[in-house]
């Protein structure tokens, strides 16, 4: 009798454990559906694969206005 209590508290244990994940695993993939149109329209156009140094150096001159970009940090 006690085995078949465990085996049904276990179960259920599984089913609640195994219903939980499946509603994260929904909502993480709603997020990551609701960013990916922000990232296909907006950031990709701010992430650079292939890098420069001379074309960094010369976006900063013709953005800042100068080489040398100095940023406040908290």
């Amino acid at each position: 009798m006690k085995s078949s209590f465990l085996s049904s508290q276990f179960k259920r244990s599984g089913d609640i454990l195994r219903r939980g994940a499946s509603d994260q695993i929904a909502d993480y993939t709603k997020r990551f559906d609701s960013i990916k149109g922000m990232y296909d329209s907006f950031l990709k156009n701010l992430v650079r694969r292939d890098f420069s140094a001379d074309g960094a150096v010369a976006t900063a001159r013709d953005f800042f206005g100068s080489e040398r970009v100095d940023f406040a940090f908290a």
